[in-house]
């Protein structure tokens, strides 16, 4: 994990991690992008590489399925910005 998220925790909702028609992966995936959000700044912007890596070294291509079914829930939105994708966690207003 790099330095930057070794000091970070993260609040994930009930209702992603109750989901039963959610796969373990895209919960994790979840929880991986919650460490670099807060209340103030609900997106993030790691590549795929760095999630892969935080994650344990996923496959790429896992990631990308991960992020579909976080998607298809509206959980996590992927945003083309001037700086590149960044994704928005839908859910993050309650803590």
């Amino acid at each position: 994990m790099s330095s930057h998220l070794s000091n970070r925790y993260a609040v994930v909702e009930a209702q992603v991690i109750c989901n039963a028609e959610l796969s373990h992966g895209a919960k994790v995936l979840y929880l991986t992008l919650s460490m670099y959000t807060s209340k103030k700044k609900p997106y993030a912007y790691p590549t795929i590489g760095e999630l892969s890596s935080h994650m344990g070294n996923v496959h790429p291509r896992s990631i990308k399925r991960y992020l579909s079914e976080l998607k298809s829930f509206n959980y996590v939105r992927r945003v083309k910005t001037e700086r590149g994708w960044i994704f928005i966690l839908t859910l993050k207003t309650n803590y």
